[in-house]
């Protein structure tokens, strides 16, 4: 039996078809699925690590973009009040040179 790349279905059938399961070969095929189970489990307990970072990182781009959004408001806010502004400065204005000119007009003509 040799050890290393192998699948463990192969074995099983060699050791049940052999001599009746030599204990040796049987020891060496624990020590194989013991050797596999523990590549498994060390490849598990990567994978839950790289999900905690995932999840960890899935967070933080959460927290950024709420304060994008709230910047993002804010700006339109502060540019919707300047832009209202704006508009009731030109009417005040128009207000305000038209009466004086509308007066000088009505004093020429009489």
């Amino acid at each position: 039996m040799t050890t290393g790349s192998h699948e463990p279905g192969v074995e099983i059938a060699s050791v049940e078809d052999g001599d009746g399961g030599c204990p040796s070969q049987a020891a060496a095929l624990l020590d194989d699925l013991r050797h596999d189970l523990e590549a498994q489990e060390a490849a598990r307990d990567t994978l839950l690590a790289q999900a905690g970072e995932q999840q960890q990182l899935l967070a933080i781009d959460h927290v950024q973009a709420e304060k994008i959004r709230q910047v993002l408001l804010s700006e339109t806010r502060a540019t919707t009040q300047a832009q209202n502004r704006q508009q009731w400065m030109f009417f005040a204005l128009g207000v305000l040179t038209s009466i004086p000119i509308g007066v000088a007009i009505n004093l020429l003509v009489h």
